[in-house]
């Protein structure tokens, strides 16, 4: 199969070197290379005479601009499949087109297209930001959804039946020629989820607001041409979804990152000095930037010193991972934590912060000498032990009623230690068991954090809804280099200790708090709205001892029977059975706190069993349908998923991480 590649090109002497040297690179050799020229004045065309016999056909001569030039190309074409790449780009790789043909191997496939790298055009290995497009789905073009133009591949075929680019468009002829293929005739395409092109930015279709807002015209154009029916929120979401690409590319910025974080450490520094200078919601807000910040800093320099001493977790039959992997990222939850609570956290109202602060340290310290050199079973929930009494009995956070429940409200002192004790065990070991697959563990410690730190937050209890957030921050930063490819990072016992503790601690406060009816956010069902912040590690934990004991193993047996597990042997990614997971917990807790506050202790003990069960039978309708079910689901029941989360794109590895992590490697 030939592949056609046409470059057009006026006065462009600067770069069209590095289009043509990344063409006549790629390993794929069955390739037509044209260069179509528009009579450039600027020595371009010396440039491109350079590459004599390394260019198919090649041409200078006026045309009626940009899209008039691709066309000519087009038709110069012999090959089975035509692509672009404008003179201001590159590919990314030399293994590119190796990939455009292997999905042309297909005979079902039309079309192809993949994803984008911007990056500055005066310094091509500077990252401005990354256009992850994702699986084609075609109602996403109602959502402002559209392929990378620079990344798209088809049959030369289609455009002599279909058309080609349309010279009535000035700057959205490609948008144009994209609702045509694939909107209006629903051809074949096929995504292929890795970078394609590096496009330098400054092109003209963006460049001035001018421009910008003729393409906004064209867009209603092209839609009116190709019977696109657009939504009153198609305008908006179209130019909004490049925002969150350039936020986050700017805030990982290897200058800017480092800057962020030392100026919030700054302000927390300030903070202690002159408590009144930050209102206490800006602490809070803080708090979080600042773990975030943190966690996102010191998280490549760990993966780095971890990778020179080998302190990586390999592979078993049980694994998730193909490859070796640091397991130390609870270093990072651990600094980013104990940063945030001491910069943002007012001591001088909490005097029992110094015993949880104590706590974290004996955990911190076990599960990082598990991690490192492992530990036996017993000494790590021995360590468990000590570190939860310190704060029970130091600190004396602990559950003192049973809220009615069984008939029982007040416990004696002792009763009151042993059983909180026994909660903080559970909850602990609990996320530890739950930390099965990329970003469960944190993504289920994001959700409760959050609801039990908006809940502290408006109650008026703002040291615990800083601990809260911080937490929430640092999970935040973490996460990210979790789902990585290049730069993965687990994390490991460090992590799952220090993060079941903190949300244990969150729980028996929430509890202990409404204990005493008072507020307007009194929780007359504190332990059931309690359990429903943390309703899938724990009824995940329940049920797994439960099969383990029924089938006479200990409950500590390693097995596949987690819902985390059950799910991806569906097919869905880490990725989506992550993204599933927390989205059923969030609902779960909004629908809970909104309609079962204020049950009784009655309804309370109807109500547990009666959940415990439909989580048993969704768990084992998932481990009795054929893979795939679970895809099908999604994609008949909540299509709207796909634009924003639900596509195969979610569950790619990017390749390339932040430039903070690849100044850090290099």
């Amino acid at each position: 199969m030939k592949i056609s590649i046409v470059t057009v090109v006026y006065n462009n002497q600067e770069t069209i070197a590095d289009a043509i040297r990344s063409v006549i690179r790629q390993d794929y050799k069955n390739i037509e290379y044209i260069v179509v020229d528009g009579q450039s004045t600027d020595g371009t065309v010396e440039v491109i005479r350079q590459f004599e016999g390394q260019i198919h056909q090649f041409v200078s001569e006026r045309d009626e601009g940009l899209y008039d030039a691709i066309n000519k190309g087009i038709r110069m074409a012999t090959g089975d499949v035509v692509g672009l790449l404008h003179s201001d780009d590159v590919f990314y790789s030399p293994t590119v087109l190796s990939q455009i043909a292997e999905a042309f191997q297909d005979e079902k496939v039309d079309c192809t297209y993949g994803d984008l790298e911007y990056v500055d055009r005066s310094n091509p290995n500077q990252v401005i930001r990354n256009w992850i497009a994702g699986e084609f789905v075609k109602k996403s073009f109602v959502f402002g959804w559209m392929p990378p133009h620079t990344t798209f591949f088809a049959k030369k075929k289609y455009f002599e039946e279909l058309g080609y680019y349309d010279t009535n468009f000035k700057t959205a002829a490609d948008y144009e020629l994209m609702l045509r293929f694939l909107f209006q005739n629903d051809l074949e395409v096929k995504y292929i989820p890795s970078k394609v092109v590096k496009m330098r930015v400054g092109g003209q279709s963006n460049g001035t607001l001018k421009y910008r807002m003729l393409a906004n015209k064209e867009d209603e154009s092209a839609w009116v041409k190709n019977r696109l029916q657009p939504r009153f929120y198609t305008r908006i979401l179209k130019p909004l979804r490049k925002v969150g690409q350039f936020t986050f590319s700017y805030l990982s910025n290897a200058y800017l990152l480092p800057i962020l974080a030392m100026l919030l450490i700054v302000a927390g520094s300030l903070n202690s000095v002159y408590p009144d200078l930050f209102g206490i919601h800006y602490k809070i807000g803080l708090s979080f930037a600042t773990a975030w910040a943190v966690s996102m800093m010191s998280i490549p320099v760990i993966v780095r010193v971890a990778r020179m001493k080998h302190l990586t977790d390999n592979p078993n039959a049980r694994s998730a991972h193909k490859t070796s992997t640091p397991t130390l990222g609870g270093i990072s939850l651990f600094i980013a934590s104990i940063l945030g609570i001491t910069l943002w956290t007012p001591f001088e109202v909490n005097h029992g912060f110094q015993f949880i602060i104590a706590a974290i340290l004996i955990l911190f310290f076990v599960g990082l000498k598990d991690d490192i050199l492992l530990i036996a079973p017993m000494k790590k929930l021995a360590a468990q032990i000590v570190a939860c009494l310190l704060v029970i009995l130091g600190a004396d956070i602990r559950i003192g009623s049973m809220f009615g429940i069984l008939g029982v409200f007040e416990l004696s002192y002792w009763a009151s230690v042993l059983f909180t004790l026994f909660i903080y065990i559970v909850i602990i070991n609990s996320y530890n068991l739950i930390d099965g697959i990329d970003g469960l563990a944190a993504s289920m410690g994001i959700v409760a954090a959050l609801s039990f730190g908006v809940w502290f937050a408006l109650s008026g209890y703002h040291p615990l809804a800083i601990l809260a957030f911080t937490l929430a921050g640092a999970l935040s930063g973490f996460l990210k280099f979790n789902f990585s490819k290049s730069s993965k990072i687990f994390l490991g016992d460090t992590g799952s200790l220090l993060l079941g503790f903190v949300i244990s601690l969150l729980t028996v406060r929430f509890i202990m708090y409404n204990e005493v009816a008072s507020g307007p956010l009194h929780v007359q069902n504190a332990p059931f709205i309690a359990i429903s912040f943390l309703i899938i590690p724990l009824f995940d934990t329940l049920r797994v001892f439960m099969i383990r004991l029924s089938q006479k193993k200990s409950p500590f047996y390693p097995d596949r029977n987690h819902i985390h597990h059950l799910l991806i042997d569906r097919n869905p990614s880490h990725k989506r059975a992550t993204l599933f997971l927390a989205l059923t917990n969030l609902v779960f807790c909004l629908i809970s706190y909104q309609i079962f506050k204020n049950a009784t202790p009655t309804a309370t003990l109807v109500m547990l069993p009666l959940f415990f069960g439909l989580y048993v039978l969704m768990c084992y309708i998932l481990k009795n349908t054929q893979a795939g079910i679970f895809e099908n689901f999604i994609m008949k029941y909540l299509p709207f998923l796909h634009p924003v989360f639900w596509n195969k794109g979610f569950d790619q590895e990017e390749k390339k991480e932040s430039a903070f992590f690849l100044a850090e490697e290099s």
